[in-house]
């Protein structure tokens, strides 16, 4: 009976426990992000990016005000009017009440001879070409965030590792000074080294878990996802094989901030033939259908009534030409034509930016590749070098000072190297976004 007992309750433990496995497990699936779930999570949770898509979404609508102004305007009317009165004649004098209907519809159509309306169809064609480009560029800008602070949570992670095994490795140390000191092999200041030493180390690590927390703060203020996200480790990057004058040349054919400033300089030159467009004549047609029903009864005698229905239609062509105006058009055309030229000259500083910008990413991922292969090589024969100062270390063939230089050397050696593979992966993405390929 007692064996069934425990039986039964070791089985419930088993079962228990395995739910709660399972249940931990699938939180920590549903709560394990890659970096492309940050960019879907992010599209929707970025304020700039929803800006962008309003200020688009307005554009487009004034796409069809400008189209209204191509179609005829039709309009309705109606008007029904009571008169009480007196009419004298020369024999008599009678009251009556006239009751007049009147109604009808009219069309109005109006046209520069210049075909204004029609330019300003293509200003606005070229808006919504802009305001798309910049919608894709705060979505470059917003996602390149939001891969940065992705990293720099994962680097801040790694850091975090780095520590702990120096915490440990200089607590190991700490306590082989202890032993030594206790057999008279080494003197106290040894120890208070070794225990500096250690405190510091334990110091770095704190540093390394706050920076971390901040860094998921950062990460959380750019996608809303869960506090208790994990990150999965990113595959690795294609690397860049191009040259500099390739990477200039494929910038300013993708760069949508570069597309929208070709887009605003043609609006920009379409804008001063709007603006001349007020030295051209102007056309306008309409036209009229109307109807009057008038109803006329003399109350001194209410036999006597006078009806009468009246059709009426018009057509009409109005021409109109401004001859002075005080220099309101000329003003007008000259402003447009120096926003034209403003419009060019901010273009050609994009372009000279973003080459520059270029030079700038292309010069650091070299160099990132340099740093990268020499601080390999260093932590190799930092790691080396402390392993074999450790062993004389136990031998009594080196001093506790040594082997505390040889731990700094290697835990400045780790430090660098994890913070130049992180600035690496930067550096090939920024690469992506200064040639305009990040979203693609």
């Amino acid at each position: 009976m007692l064996k069934r007992t425990i039986t039964i309750i070791l089985t419930s433990i088993l079962v228990l426990s395995g739910a709660a496995y399972c249940d931990t497990t699938s939180e920590s699936v549903k709560n394990k992000f890659t970096l492309n779930d940050l960019y879907k999570i992010a599209e929707g949770h970025a304020e700039s990016i929803k800006i962008a898509e309003k200020t688009l979404y307005i554009t487009q609508k004034d796409r069809s005000r400008a189209f209204a102004v191509l179609m005829p305007r039709f309009t309705a009317f109606g008007e029904k009017v009571n008169e009480v009165g007196e009419t004298e004649i020369p024999s008599s004098t009678f009251k009556s009440d006239k009751i007049t209907t009147t109604y009808g519809i009219r069309f109005d159509q109006s046209f520069t001879l210049n075909g204004k309306e029609l330019i300003a169809l293509k200003i606005n064609a070229d808006q919504i070409k802009r305001d798309g480009f910049n919608l894709e560029k705060a979505k470059e800008d917003y996602f390149f965030q939001v891969a940065t602070a992705y990293y720099n949570v994962l680097q801040t992670e790694k850091i975090i590792k780095i520590y702990e095994v120096n915490v440990k490795r200089l607590r190991e140390h700490k306590n082989r000074v202890k032993t030594k000191l206790k057999l008279e092999q080494v003197t106290k200041t040894d120890l208070y080294r070794a225990e500096a030493e250690y405190s510091g180390a334990k110091t770095d690590l704190v540093k390394g878990i706050n920076n971390h927390k901040y860094a998921r703060a950062v990460l959380l203020n750019l996608v809303n996802i869960p506090e208790n996200f994990i990150l999965e480790e990113p595959i690795d990057a294609k690397q860049f094989t191009g040259t500099y004058d390739s990477l200039v040349n494929e910038s300013l054919k993708n760069r949508a901030d570069y597309k929208a400033g070709a887009q605003e300089v043609k609006s920009a030159e379409r804008n001063v033939s709007f603006s001349r467009s007020s030295y051209w004549p102007t056309v306008s047609i309409y036209g009229t259908y109307g109807k009057a029903d008038a109803d006329e009864r003399d109350n001194t005698n209410p036999s006597l009534t006078y009806d009468s229905d009246t059709d009426a239609h018009s057509l009409g062509v109005k021409f109109s030409f401004t001859i002075f105006d005080g220099g309101l058009r000329g003003a007008e055309v000259d402003q447009a034509i120096a926003k034209k030229k403003i419009s060019k000259l901010q273009h050609q500083a994009k372009k000279k930016s973003i080459v520059l910008e270029i030079r700038k990413a292309y010069l650091d991922l070299q160099s990132q590749i340099s740093v990268l292969k020499s601080l390999k090589d260093k932590l190799k024969s930092s790691r080396e070098n402390y392993e074999a100062v450790s062993q004389h270390y136990k031998y009594g063939l080196k001093n506790s000072i040594d082997v505390m230089d040889a731990n700094s050397l290697l835990i400045e050696s780790e430090r660098n190297l994890s913070n130049a593979q992180f600035s690496y992966r930067l550096a090939l993405i920024n690469i992506e976004y200064v040639k305009g390929t990040f979203l693609k």
